[in-house]
């Protein structure tokens, strides 16, 4: 009888042991994030959390869906497409003060922008009046351009937007005499530079060639629909806990970091889009500072008032309203170990 009870309780351990190995299992959960392989240097961290597999280590199974701009991934969030977004905060303006679905939950990167010309062209901001500049309506290097053109006084009225998204080559309409100027986020700037392409005098002498302020660069963040949030708290955590380790790893492996960026884009992109190992070294020492963990939410508020001024939004969401900061504290404090 002993024996049987000792038999019992063995077979009984043994149970709950396989019970306890099938839950581990079944808590593997597959997320969909939305993203520009274009951008990829944008999101640097966040595909490097990826390609070393930090999310797999944190029972997430990532599926990283390419879309063709922010205004596609904000769309597909909207609609409860995807659970995550990786994208520039001016496609998140319109949604997020329509209430839709979707919040900010971390950044990831400032870039600043960069405004091209012909050489022995245009100079000034008042000689752009009258000509045709090469754009994508809605994009964040259009918003920005916009916003600095209209501080410094130009007439947008009297200028002619060329519809163009990244993905047409502007680098070519410029080299066939078709616009007079190109806005470019700056990890662009070695290819046009290579074209000819100088950037605009006055642009580069106010210094808007190297700003990164949330209001004139940009602002690349990762988004989150709230339903999915709301339903899915565990696995959040383990994506921001993954998403920081991205961070950690780019800050203590700059080269093996800027490789698998590189490669991950002409994979990703079939080779539409090439960038070297030496591409990405030589953006990241010519821009500092560019990564980021934390910035105060607060600050993204003069983006909602630029886009309520220029009539793209009507109402202005409150801080509450379209971020989440239930990761402040953790972002916070691994931003300044890693960056400050």
């Amino acid at each position: 009888m002993k024996l049987f009870k000792i038999g019992l309780i063995i077979v009984f351990i043994t149970a709950v042991v396989f019970i306890a190995r099938g839950t581990s299992k079944s808590e593997v959960e597959t997320i969909k994030i939305g993203y520009s392989v274009q951008e990829a240097i944008c999101d640097a961290p966040l595909i490097v959390a990826y390609e070393k597999g930090f999310f797999k280590e944190k029972g997430l199974n990532v599926e990283m869906v390419p879309l063709k701009n922010g205004g596609e991934i904000s769309q597909a969030l909207s609609s409860n497409s995807l659970d995550y977004g990786a994208l520039g905060m001016s496609s998140l303006l319109i949604p997020l003060s329509k209430m839709a679905p979707v919040k900010v939950i971390a950044p990831i990167s400032l870039f600043s922008v960069d405004f091209f010309v012909h050489p022995n062209s245009i100079k000034t901001f008042s000689e752009l009046e009258g000509k045709r500049i090469a754009s994508r309506p809605g994009g964040s290097a259009d918003f920005v351009v916009r916003y600095i053109l209209k501080q410094e006084g130009v007439d947008l009225s009297k200028i002619k937007f060329i519809d163009v998204d990244r993905a047409f080559r502007p680098i070519a309409l410029m080299e066939r005499g078709m616009v007079d100027a190109v806005a470019a986020v700056s990890y662009d700037t070695t290819a046009f530079t290579k074209s000819g392409a100088v950037i605009m005098k006055e642009w580069e002498d106010k210094g808007y060639t190297n700003i990164t302020s949330v209001d004139t660069s940009v602002a690349m963040n990762i988004a989150i629909n709230t339903n999915y949030l709301k339903d899915h708290e565990s696995a959040t955590k383990r994506f921001m806990e993954a998403y920081i380790e991205g961070h950690q790893y780019m800050k203590n492996n700059k080269e093996e970091s800027a490789l698998i960026i590189a490669n991950h884009t002409t994979k990703e992109s079939d080779g539409a889009f090439t960038y070297t190992a030496e591409d990405v070294l030589k953006l990241w020492d010519r821009q500092k500072n560019i990564y980021r963990l934390w910035y105060e939410p607060e600050t993204l508020l003069g983006l909602f008032n630029i886009a309520k001024d220029t009539s793209i939004i009507e109402y202005i969401p409150t801080v509450d309203e379209f971020y989440d900061q239930q990761f402040k504290d953790e972002l916070k404090d691994n931003h300044r170990q890693l960056y400050e």
